[in-house]
């Protein structure tokens, strides 16, 4: 069984649950090593590869990504 990349599972879980905490609680348990700052990064960095085919996907990871570096960790 291949496993789900960060990025994978963060385009996952956005599309699943647009509220930033539940995202950020789901894909933690998935990825239970990363930390909360290579989530975030690693939203930014699909947010810009996704920005010129996918507008949609590309704003909820944007709003996603500045949600969570925002909030008290």
């Amino acid at each position: 069984m291949k496993t789900e990349s960060l990025e994978q599972t963060i385009v996952r879980v956005l599309a699943e649950m647009p509220k930033p905490d539940d995202a950020l609680k789901t894909i933690r348990k998935a990825h239970p090593k990363v930390s909360k700052k290579q989530i975030i990064r690693a939203a930014f960095g699909v947010m810009i590869d996704k920005s010129a085919v996918d507008l949609e996907t590309s704003r909820a990871l944007q709003n996603f990504a500045i949600s969570t570096h925002t909030a008290e960790d």
